[in-house]
């Protein structure tokens, strides 16, 4: 019998534990993660933001695509024919 209520005792201890865990040290570590999610994010958008700010003023840039697919996309129109108006 002491055995069965001593089982029950640490089965309520371990929910409290539980029970206090989530509710004071997950929230601490969610907002911890989302805080360095956030940092890296900032540092991202900024190292982009700098990059995109080296440029000088009147500077132009071209990119070009992968040259393999230019030139499968390009569509033969057919050769040309001169017509006469018909009044």
């Amino acid at each position: 019998m002491a055995g069965v209520v001593r089982l029950v005792l640490i089965f309520f201890l371990f929910m409290l534990l539980a029970r206090l865990v989530r509710r004071f040290v997950f929230p601490l570590i969610f907002r911890k993660a989302t805080e360095r999610m956030r940092r890296d994010m900032e540092e991202r958008m900024r190292a982009q933001r700098d990059m995109q700010d080296t440029r000088e003023e009147g500077e132009i840039r071209v990119e070009k695509g992968n040259s393999r697919a230019s030139d499968t996309s390009q569509v033969e129109e057919g050769e040309y024919v001169d017509y006469e108006e018909v009044e």
